[in-house]
Formats: C-alpha cells, structure tokens, sequence
C-alpha cells in the first residue's frame, strides 16, 4: 500500500507532499483513520509518484447494511 512504499524510500506525508506539490495538510487526510480517499486525479498522480498500480490507493468501501 501506499504507506508501505513511502517507509521504503523513507518518505514523511510532509515530504510526499512536497514532492508531489501538494497543499500542506493533504495528505494527513489521504492517510487519516477515517480513511479519505484522494480525488481521482490525485491518486492517479500518488500512485504514479510511489510507482504503485491505482487499486492499491483507491480503498474498496463495502455498505455493510
């Protein structure tokens, strides 16, 4: 996942978002518990930055009710 690859190449969220331009605080959302995906275009951009395919930074959200 993406946080996996990023302690491989020890890379902090502050500079994940250096690195790919992103407002401060962005990626704390990406990565927080509650679990916020990216928009599309964002993702495409990280999983492409952290040479990962698309489905490992899109989360599948099943409804359980």
């Amino acid at each position: 996942n993406a946080l996996e690859a990023m302690r491989k190449r020890e890379l902090t969220i502050n500079g994940l978002e250096l690195g790919m331009g992103l407002t401060k605080g962005l990626a704390n959302r990406w990565f927080s518990p509650e679990e916020h995906d990216p928009s599309w275009k964002s993702g495409l951009e990280l999983a492409a930055f952290l040479d990962l395919p698309w489905t490992d930074i899109f989360k599948r959200k099943e409804n359980l009710t």
